[in-house]
């Protein structure tokens, strides 16, 4: 098994989870959202989260991940505004963490590099990385 893992985008570089827990600014919690870091070029890095079909770009794969974290804010502050809480803004998030072809070879790409990982004793569950979690702040 080659310890490079490609996707069309470029080389997968990280895998990880994130949660958004109810808060005074946001009473909702969201399904465990997985996200790939993918060096795309030298000093370009996209955090691409499968299930929201949302990505950060960067220089660094921090900068990509806490700009993909901004961008999941930021849709899920517009998603659940109004009215939308009470079934639009869920049935929006049911049709996104529905996998298609786009996604598939992300997903499949994530599983492989958590195989991978396992393979050489790096943990990758969220319950093991509790600093990954994050509580969701109003985006201003």
């Amino acid at each position: 098994m080659s310890q490079t893992v490609t996707i069309s985008r470029g080389v997968v570089v990280g895998i990880g989870e994130l949660k958004v827990f109810p808060s005074n600014a946001f009473p909702y919690e969201i399904p465990v959202l997985s996200f790939l870091v993918v060096q795309e070029q030298e000093n370009v890095y996209s955090s691409i989260c499968m299930n929201l079909h949302i990505d950060g770009d960067g220089a660094s794969p921090e900068e990509a991940r806490e700009n993909m974290k901004e961008h999941i804010l930021e849709f899920l502050d517009e998603n659940f505004k109004g009215d939308r809480a009470k079934g639009p803004a869920w049935d929006h998030l049911n049709e996104l963490f529905q996998i298609d072809d786009t996604t598939r070879e992300l997903w499949n790409a994530y599983r492989t590099s958590e195989i991978k990982y396992s393979q050489h004793e790096i943990k990758t569950d969220i319950a093991s990385k509790t600093e990954i979690k994050m509580e969701y702040q109003k985006v201003a």
